[in-house]
């Protein structure tokens, strides 16, 4: 199911940018377009994507996590979220208002993108599996400085 599959993407990316927000680094933004997300000239997409991204944050809140309202241009960047329980029944709930980014990449790029990043993490010493079809990608454990430094060195290939 794709729904499934872009949440379970989309959790491994906030257990990311939660490990990256705990080292005291925020989560990079897509630059693929050479802007953030939601940095646009204010076409009617970014429009849609603003106003899917207030319904978002309300809803996360509505369910019980702390989740301040989008910014105009400020990315895609959002405060790290503690994934436990809560956090995916509030992301189940809340996936229908998800901003989706129009430029993202498919499912297949990014299930070889998490591929590509494990394996990058094994190289670097970290015990990380290679993630699964429909799975959440795991956080390997260690020392923060060690971590901090092979994530954004994984995050960049």
């Amino acid at each position: 199911m794709r729904i499934s599959r872009t949440l379970a993407f989309v959790a491994s990316s906030l257990a990311l940018a939660s490990a990256l927000a705990a080292c005291g680094q925020s989560a990079p933004n897509d630059t693929s377009a050479g802007k953030p997300l939601g940095a646009g000239s204010g076409s009617a997409q970014d429009k849609a994507s603003q106003d899917a991204g207030l319904k978002y944050a309300k809803c996360m809140r509505e369910n019980g996590i702390d989740m301040p309202d989008p910014k105009p241009g400020a990315g895609s960047g959002q405060a790290a979220l503690k994934m436990d329980d809560k956090t995916t029944k509030a992301l189940e709930k809340c996936k229908q208002f998800m901003p989706v980014d129009p430029n993202a990449p498919s499912e297949d790029e990014q299930f070889q993108q998490m591929v590509t990043w494990a394996r990058c993490m094994r190289g670097k010493g970290f015990d990380v599996p290679d993630p699964k079809r429909g799975e959440a990608q795991s956080m390997p454990s260690g020392d923060p400085g060690k971590l901090q430094k092979a994530v954004q060195e994984c995050s960049q290939k």
